[in-house]
């Protein structure tokens, strides 16, 4: 998609949040990451985490800043929960709190108050490039959070399982670590975490989760995109997603027609 697209997206989302008064809203992004050298001072580690739209070669990246003030303008009464699947994507949305393993939070960044209900799960840490892996037994590609992330809620969905967030994350976690690749998974937030909150007591449509688990030919034009682009301010060659059967995946997909 698009920079336009996405940010006209995420806006327009921002918008339901209070004419449609919604409960919660999901934001999902699977795609390639990158950083760039940090122009505000608010970065502990001198560089702006960044996701890359398809035209990013053309029109830019997308920073964490500009993704921060979207969702601080979301509907406070909104549960907002954002999955960004790319590299360095830690600290993507600049949210206040780190969730750590025990369940707690602990304060991360002091000054990124934000007065919107957000919850943020990040593929790596904002040092690290997010991995590939194999979806299915065909060998159709896709993130590593993305698959545990799938596998978990297909599971819960058969089970009739509420999506109790504590839970959620330690499977999560566990199937990350499971492919032993080097990245760590990240959980932010605004507010302080509650260990029990349910994200959806009615898990989604059987249907709707079988159909995440391939990456789709949007996915796919837009990795091949991504891996020719040049990573804009460094004139160096954009990181590549680390992939242990790259080659074989792409040469088995068979492109199919976007519905």
């Amino acid at each position: 998609m698009t920079r336009d697209g996405i940010l006209e997206v995420l806006w327009t989302f921002c918008t339901q949040s209070y004419s449609q008064d919604l409960e919660r809203a999901w934001i999902f992004y699977s795609g390639h990451g990158t950083n760039l050298a940090d122009t505000g001072g608010d970065e502990k580690d001198g560089k702006d985490e960044q996701i890359s739209p398809s035209d990013a070669h053309q029109h830019g990246h997308i920073s964490d800043d500009l993704l921060h003030r979207i969702l601080r303008q979301f509907n406070p009464n909104t549960q907002v929960l954002c999955v960004f699947d790319s590299c360095f994507s830690g600290t993507l949305a600049d949210l206040q709190y780190r969730s750590l393993r025990s369940g707690h939070s602990t304060e991360d960044n002091k000054g990124a108050a934000c007065p919107s209900n957000v919850i943020c799960l990040s593929a790596t840490l904002d040092r690290q490039v997010a991995a590939e892996t194999d979806v299915t037994e065909d060998h159709r590609a896709g993130g590593v959070l993305t698959t545990a992330l799938v596998e978990t809620l297909y599971a819960y969905s058969k089970a009739n399982t509420p999506f109790v967030l504590t839970n959620l994350l330690q499977e999560v976690r566990s199937k990350v670590e499971q492919r032993k690749f080097p990245q760590d998974l990240v959980v932010t937030s605004s507010r302080p975490l509650d260990p029990t909150l349910v994200l959806t007591a009615r898990p989604p449509p059987d249907g709707l989760l079988r159909t995440t688990d391939r990456p789709g030919p949007i996915r796919r034009s837009y990795q091949r995109q991504a891996r020719k682009q040049t990573d804009l301010g460094r004139g160096s060659r954009s990181p590549q997603r680390p992939s242990r059967r790259a080659a074989r995946s792409t040469t088995r997909q068979t492109p199919r027609t976007a519905t």
